[in-house]
């Protein structure tokens, strides 16, 4: 039920009415109850609606102020409904009704009203009951919105009766209203309002910053709220405050579901709080143009705390601009408050050490003291700055570093400051702090500038930065270069070949490079042969692809090989020579500069080279003498020319000092003589050796060229030792039978060249052939040259062979003068060998085996015996080298010390013997008289 509000009834005599007091509740302070029946309580723009009005008596007779009652005393009299008019969300006249009354004329029984006994009703319509004519009303170009449709209802009731036929009555009224929703036919995501939301280029949704330029601003999440179908929405905004303007008024956007966007500005000194949008929405429904009202709508401005230093986006105009060498001390940089709030307490940081390097529209970042200005920040505090003003800080001891790349910096400066939070956004008073200082993780001004900038901002180009610009020194940038020291050339060389050496001192990098080196006059160097047909003042242009920087306390050079002549006239010493240099620094801004170079001119210089080396015996002293001789080949001479040999090969010294030879003149021959031992525990020479003699000298010009420096000769050379060498010159053995003890005496001879010292012979046998009494026996020294008879007792066992070779191997034990001990696990060895007995034809044989291993027979025997006898020789033969008997053993093996020359003198000497053997044997066959 809806309330009805009354007014205070009173009381007339005679029908008159007369005030009196308002009753208690139950009374006529609630008499009626009425309603709009068929009647919707949300319609939308263009909607119509019929319906009629119910009222219904409930009043109790507490009104009546008579003795006595009536039993009608409740019923009411010209009962009558009247339209006030319409009322709005506050309970106040809307203005201009914005409804429709197609049929807006109440029927109330010809003006006469209705009798309505106590809980009776009547519904009111437009004409009389008998038609019963609704009342239709049509929301048309409505506001949406809370409205109330407001009703008075006119009586009569009574006040007192005389109990008979005369009653007193007073008039009195009640009013009533309906609650009505006005509702668009298209709503947003905010159900049923609209909701205002500020739009990064992301589509986020969040309130807005003082100072957005163009920034989107609208209604997100549109929808049909009805049946219909809505087409060609468009949407009309207007901002009461003029400070806040959009840059087109009306926007359209076809179909839904969608959002409706404007483009706003909002000035960076608008204080932050509540804003309104007047918005009025156009667009067809089922076909038909609907326009509704204009509705107020809300959004919030924020604080926008900003500090802002000079402007650094325009790289043509930077703040200030140093000369490199000229580096200023300190600098005053002024901030403003960009903002829409003041800010207080505020540091400011100038971050020299992460400052940017800019070139050619790119931004470098340099690293560590390569790439910073400075190797740390500089902090100033500023007390306050109001919204709108300016103040200056100045940053002293700055200190730059040296070497700085020439061109534009961006500094980076930190900030934090402090504002005061009124509560105009919504949120509790309070103190707050912003800024920008990324080591202190805190980003609101780049977040904030972020929002505000159209498009969206998201390098570093917008965040608080000082641009300065470094200009070049006069004399350009810090690079030398010099002919490197071993390529130093003499006057009058022709086509030398030389090392330019080209160092950069500055902390960035050089690429495509081309450099060009002057032969024009006062310049030392002239075209070599390859370029006589070349005119111009410098060489053939050379090409490199870079030249890294330095870094820190290292410096960064490139080296490449030139050709050209050194002029006859070049004055030894230091001369300078100019060399043109084109290319990119490492931010590709051409440059083009003339660096100085410098060689050293030297004098002619002498050239050592081998003619021979000569290795002489060695001495007792275990040293021996080595004469190197030379020549000069150079241009120069060496005075005072001193030599010293230094061995390469381990375990060899040089036992000299160095030797001054004299002055060796261009083409003369100079013999260098020099005694070298072992050295340590190694005590003989054995195989190649090899070493280098260096030089010290006074060139022609009298410059000293120390030793070690450079200048040597590379030499080889053999030296052996002169080792001892035994060797089995004659065995005499007899024929021998089973079970036969006999000696055998071996005859042995040192053919090698040194002594023997404490000499043992060995004869191993274990075979089942042969018993041997006293195989080891201790023996003389044995000079070189000298023999030595060695006698051997055995026995033949039953187990040997008739007419058989058998081979024993002697092995020695001794010193040589070396102090080296020989044993006979070393294996140095000679063989020998004896024969068994022919049962047939018994004889007996003396053999003699020379060194080559040959066996030459003697006795006294038939034909068949020295058939047998050859036989034998031959079958020995193949034993002694190696093949063996029953009982073979390896053959003596060979002394790799012993010079090659001394085993070709050995070799003749054996070919003597063999002929005097021969002859030997040609007399023994005549005494045997075959």
């Amino acid at each position: 039920m809806l309330a009805i509000l009354t007014a205070a009834p009173f009381l007339v005599a005679g029908g008159s009415d007369t005030a009196s007091a308002a009753p208690a509740r139950g009374g006529l302070d609630d008499p009626i109850d009425a309603d709009l029946y068929s009647y919707n309580e949300m319609r939308r723009p263009g909607e119509t609606d019929d319906f009629y009005i119910y009222v219904y008596n409930d009043y109790d007779g507490s009104g009546f102020g008579g003795s006595s009652a009536p039993g009608n005393v409740s019923e009411l009299k010209e009962v009558k409904v009247s339209y006030t008019g319409i009322l709005d969300e506050d309970m106040e006249p809307a203005g201009a009704d914005p409804l429709e009354w197609e049929v807006d004329t109440i029927y109330n029984n010809n003006g006469d009203g209705y009798t309505i006994s106590h809980y009776g009703a009547v519904n009111f319509y437009a004409d009389a009951s008998s038609t019963y004519l609704r009342f239709r009303i049509k929301t048309e170009n409505v506001v949406p919105g809370d409205y109330y449709l407001s009703f008075r209802v006119d009586f009569r009731y009574m006040i007192d009766w005389d109990g008979a036929t005369q009653y007193a009555w007073s008039s009195s009224s009640q009013v009533f209203t309906k609650h009505l929703e006005i509702r668009s036919h298209i709503e947003g995501s905010g159900y049923p309002d609209f909701d205002i939301y500020a739009f990064d280029e992301n589509m986020g949704a969040h309130n807005i910053y003082a100072g957005s330029t163009n920034k989107q601003f609208g209604i997100q999440g549109l929808f049909s709220a009805s049946g219909g179908t809505i087409t060609d929405v468009s949407a009309t905004a207007s901002f009461p405050d003029s400070s806040i303007s959009a840059r087109y008024a009306t926007v359209t956007n076809p179909n839904l579901p969608s959002r409706i966007i404007w483009r706003v500005d909002i000035p960076a000194d608008t204080l932050p709080g509540k804003y309104t949008m007047e918005l009025m929405l156009h667009y067809n429904l089922n076909g038909d143009p609907v326009s509704e009202g204009p509705t107020q709508h809300h959004f919030i401005v924020l604080y926008t705390p900003l500090l802002f230093p000079p402007p650094s986006d325009d790289l043509s105009a930077p703040f200030m601009t140093f000369s490199r060498d000229a580096l200023p001390e300190s600098i005053e940089v002024p901030f403003t408050n960009g903002g829409n709030v003041d800010l207080e307490d505020i540091i400011v940081s100038l971050d020299l050490d992460s400052a940017r390097y800019i070139g050619d529209d790119m931004t470098y970042i340099l690293e560590d003291q390569s790439g910073s200005i400075r190797t740390e920040s500089i902090d100033k505090t500023i007390a306050a700055i109001p919204a709108g003003e300016s103040r200056s800080v100045t940053f002293d001891m700055l200190d730059f570093l040296p070497r700085l790349p020439p061109g534009k910096y961006r500094i980076p400066i930190d900030y934090l400051a402090y504002y005061q939070d009124e509560g105009a956004t919504g949120n509790p008073s309070a103190r707050k702090i912003t800024g920008h200082w990324y080591e202190r993780n805190r980003y609101e001004q780049r977040n904030i500038l972020r929002e505000i900038t159209y498009p969206e901002n998201t390098n570093e180009a917008f965040l608080p930065m000082l641009l300065i610009e470094i200009v070049p020194d006069p004399d350009g940038f810090l690079l030398s270069s010099y002919v490197d020291s071993g390529y130093n050339q003499a006057p009058g060389t022709q086509n030398a070949r030389m090392r330019l050496r080209v160092e950069n001192y500055e902390m960035f990098s050089f690429h495509n490079l081309e450099y060009r080196i002057h032969v024009d006059d006062g310049s030392p160097f002239q075209l070599p042969y390859s370029e006589v047909n070349y005119t111009g003042e410098t060489l053939l242009p050379i090409f490199r692809s870079g030249l890294s920087g330095s870094s820190g306390t290292s410096t960064y050079s490139d080296t490449f090989y030139f050709y050209a002549s050194i002029r006859q006239n070049a004055a030894p010493g230091v001369n300078y020579f100019k060399v043109d240099i084109r290319g990119y620094t490492q931010f590709d801004q051409p440059f083009n500069q003339t660096i100085s170079g410098y060689i050293t001119i030297t004098a002619h210089q002498p050239r050592f080279e081998l003619i021979s080396v000569d290795v002489g015996d060695i001495l007792s002293d275990r040293s021996v003498e080595v004469s190197v001789e030379m020549m000069n080949f150079g241009l120069g001479g060496a005075r005072n020319l001193t030599c010293f040999f230094k061995s390469s090969t381990s375990g060899f010294i040089s036992t000299d000092q160095p030797m001054e030879v004299g002055d060796v003149m261009p083409g003369d021959r100079v013999v260098y003589t020099f005694t070298l031992r072992p050295d340590g525990e190694r005590r003989y020479f054995s195989g190649s050796y090899s070493g280098n003699v260096y030089f010290s000298y006074f060139d022609d010009l009298g410059d000293f060229d120390q030793m070690f420096s450079g200048s040597n000769l590379n030499i080889r050379f053999d030296v052996y030792d002169k080792l001892p060498d035994l060797r089995v010159v004659k065995v005499e053995a007899p024929l021998v039978d089973r079970g036969d003890e006999f000696t055998v005496t071996v005859t042995v001879q040192n053919v090698g060249s040194s002594r023997t010292s404490g000499l043992r012979v060995l004869l191993p046998y274990s075979s089942a052939q042969f018993q041997i009494e006293d195989p080891e026996k201790d023996l003389n020294d044995l000079e070189p040259g000298e023999s030595i008879v060695i006698t051997f007792t055995m026995k033949a066992l039953n187990e040997i062979s008739d007419s058989g070779v058998y081979s024993f191997t002697m092995l020695f034990s001794y010193t040589d003068i070396m102090g080296r001990e020989r044993t006979f696990s070393d294996g140095e060895g000679e063989s020998f060998s004896i024969r068994t007995k022919d049962r047939i034809i018994p004889s007996e044989q003396r053999q003699v085996v020379l060194s080559d291993g040959q066996l030459i027979s003697e006795g006294a025997g038939n034909v068949i015996l020295g058939i047998l006898i050859i036989v034998a020789v031959i079958v020995f033969v193949v034993l002694f080298k190696g093949e063996g008997g029953v009982t073979s053993i390896p053959l003596r093996k060979e002394k790799t010390e012993a010079p090659r020359a001394k085993k070709l003198e050995l070799e003749e000497d054996e070919e003597e013997d063999d002929e005097s053997v021969d002859e030997e044997d040609e007399e023994s066959d005549e005494e045997m008289n075959w």
